[in-house]
């Protein structure tokens, strides 16, 4: 699918979804569950959040290796890039990446998209295991074609870490040549990436960190579901995580993620004996916080890159003033 016919597929699919949700839902019941919300707890949920961003710099530093004088930089970055990526749809808010990195780290770009495809596979790596884990312990209350469907995604995801690896302890202790052509640079750069993770250990730290940063994000969750009232448990944060994140790595993604919110919350509440209407109510509630909290991870990413900038042209102000001197 090319990126003009995806951005129009998932436009159609925001209107679809928005018109569906204007004509199941009073709008005033909405933006009074809106203005009801527990503060404290969405304070702490919006903290969890800025965590999770906190963890993601810090993986993206480890995989690039860079020092730790970088790290603030690191998390402008990567706070711009998330809220790029979840508002822009089907993905592509991923290749502004390696664009920011370059502009704000001063990574070359190879490098970046390379951590970014790497830190990818972690994630996945990471999902499917908590969808294996699903499985067993809730498959009996998801349908057979759900079970199926999660199950073919775990697999396939611990297929894609495991070969991955393979490939660069491969490299790295040189049982396998250099790629042979241009069309393998980038399996090469991410062989290498691979091969410079280093031993177990080394992978399973940085399995440690995703797991962190994953658990920060169905935290977020479940506080975001609590202060706004709705009667939410440990069972519906984890049996939608079993569809939420999934789709969160998918191309299905829409505009700020519309459809698959909605479908995946709506899904979960029902399963779990919700009414349409509360589960859908759910759904968009906690939809337009994530949205907002988007919204202010974007603008103190926005902040943070003047601090940076300016600290960067004093920096090198004082060494051209050292080196005139």
């Amino acid at each position: 699918m090319s990126s003009k016919t995806a951005i129009l597929t998932n436009l159609v699919l925001a209107l679809g979804v928005g018109y569906y949700v204007s004509v199941q839902l009073d709008t005033n019941d909405v933006i009074k569950t809106l203005a009801t919300a527990h503060a404290p707890m969405l304070a702490l949920g919006f903290m969890t959040y800025l965590t999770n961003y906190a963890l993601r710099a810090f993986r993206f530093n480890l995989l690039l290796d860079q020092p730790r004088a970088s790290y603030l930089r690191q998390l402008v970055t990567t706070q711009l890039h998330g809220a790029i990526n979840y508002i822009l749809p089907a993905r592509i808010g991923e290749l502004s990446y390696p664009w920011l990195a370059k502009q704000i780290v001063g990574t070359r770009a190879t490098e970046s998209a390379t951590a970014l495809v790497l830190a990818r596979l972690f994630d996945i790596g990471v999902i499917s295991g908590l969808v294996v884990a699903i499985i067993v312990l809730y498959g009996n209350r998801l349908p057979p074609w759900l079970v199926y469907s999660l199950l073919a995604f775990a697999i396939t995801g611990i297929a894609m870490l495991g070969g991955g690896y393979f490939l660069g302890r491969a490299k790295a202790t040189h049982l396998l040549p250099p790629p042979p052509s241009t069309r393998s640079k980038l399996l090469g750069r991410v062989r290498n990436g691979f091969a410079a993770v280093g031993t177990p250990k080394a992978l399973f730290f940085h399995f440690v960190v995703t797991a962190l940063i994953w658990l920060a994000t169905l935290g977020n969750f479940y506080l975001v579901a609590r202060a706004l009232g709705f009667d939410v448990t440990i069972v519906h944060i984890v049996l939608l995580c079993a569809l939420a994140l999934p789709l969160s790595i998918l191309p299905t993604h829409g505009f700020a993620n519309i459809g698959a919110h909605e479908f995946a919350w709506t899904f979960t509440f029902q399963l779990l004996g919700d009414s349409h209407k509360a589960a859908l109510s759910a759904a968009v509630g906690t939809h337009v916080v994530l949205f907002v909290m988007v919204l202010a991870i974007g603008g103190l990413g926005v902040a943070l890159c003047f601090v940076t900038n300016c600290r960067a042209i004093r920096t090198r102000h004082n060494k051209s003033s050292d080196t005139d001197s």
